[in-house]
């Protein structure tokens, strides 16, 4: 909003603080000001204050006025359209999604796994060709991958598949990457990516080579599978680069 006395900028007011100031010299000084209804901080004439307003955005929300005449937020759990996300648990004003999650999944075809009646995991939401299920319930995208998945299972080695990793960019901006599996070893975590060969394939290596770029960067332990080399004995490609790797670096 600009001002309706000289036509500067008033950051949402009918005048700038100079022309109110001259217009209005005798006025009460917390005339044009105002409290956020949820904190009570000052929020400059609007209702919220930047941090409430950001907060709270994109969702309903209930309050109601304390003992002290205080707007409060409620807890939704007791409100008939009170309901979590089913992909994350967090307040999803009655749908079966929060807004982030439906923004990041609603184009996709995802799959869940429900442990306990409660614990979700999103198995696989990018792949919508033939799905390949491990023996640990896992939704792989290839049988090399099921293959690999199924020798971490069988020899005890704790892993995750597709677990998302954010890594900053050159820019400062966060990247959500998938790598293919994620190894736990004590506090260390090792991440592997297996790829497939296909030369003609330009976007599919400019892909591979962006995303090695920003695993080195952020110091990543990765260990590179290939379908060219490693392909036609996993089980020895495995055990081979698992008792060779170097932390920290890229490994090929």
């Amino acid at each position: 909003m600009y001002c309706e006395q000289c036509g500067k900028y008033s950051g949402g007011y009918k005048y700038c603080k100079k022309c109110y100031n001259e217009l209005y010299e005798d006025a009460d000084e917390d005339e044009n000001e105002s409290d956020c209804i949820i904190c009570g901080n000052e929020s400059y004439g609007y209702q919220f204050c930047k941090t409430c307003y950001n907060k709270l955005k994109d969702y309903y929300f209930l309050v109601e006025i304390n003992e002290f005449g205080e707007l409060e937020l409620v807890d939704k759990s007791n409100y008939p359209n009170y309901s979590k996300c089913i992909i994350c648990n967090e307040d999803a004003n009655g749908y079966n999604f929060c807004p982030s999650c439906h923004k990041k999944y609603r184009n996709k075809s995802i799959t869940i796994r429900i442990d306990n009646c409660q614990n979700t995991e999103v198995l696989n939401a990018e792949y919508s060709g033939k799905k390949y299920i491990t023996e640990d319930g896992h939704i792989a995208k290839s049988k090399a991958e099921r293959e690999i998945d199924n020798y971490f299972f069988n020899h005890g080695i704790k892993h995750a598949y597709e677990k998302e990793l954010s890594i900053q960019n050159d820019f400062g901006e966060k990247i959500e990457l998938h790598p293919d599996f994620c190894l736990f070893k004590g506090k260390e975590k090792i991440y592997i990516e297996y790829w497939g060969f296909d030369e003609t394939n330009e976007s599919y290596t400019r892909i591979k080579d962006q995303k090695l770029k920003l695993y080195e960067k952020a110091g990543i332990t990765l260990i590179n599978f290939y379908e060219e080399t490693d392909g036609e004995n996993i089980t020895s490609a495995l055990e081979y680069k698992l008792s060779n790797y170097k932390e920290g670096k890229i490994n090929y």
